[in-house]
């Protein structure tokens, strides 16, 4: 969205006619912007993801409460919240 808009787009407000009834207000946006967070159980292998211009490493993640069919690549910033798990694959694979 610019921050800048044409004066003649704007209306005075008028209020709704009774017989529509009353209007509700909308819930807070903020409560929709909040995506679910689902709990990484094990880092099963990475690869470089060669499509970004500084090769980003990628990683083979097994999410809790999932199956093996559920597995599946995410980037390293989607692992900023699991840190532990991270340095512990890097520990176990040597790719310090």
């Amino acid at each position: 969205m610019h921050p800048v808009f044409n004066l003649q787009h704007l209306k005075r407000y008028t209020p709704s006619d009774p017989k529509f009834g009353e209007r509700s207000t909308l819930p807070p946006t903020r409560d929709f912007l909040a995506t679910e967070e689902y709990e990484v159980e094990a880092i099963l292998g990475h690869r470089i993801d060669s499509r970004k211009k500084d090769n980003r490493r990628i990683y083979l993640i097994r999410w809790k409460g999932y199956d093996p069919t559920e597995d599946s690549w995410v980037s390293e910033y989607d692992l900023r919240n699991a840190p532990a798990l991270k340095h512990e694959y890097h520990a176990m694979a040597r790719l310090t």
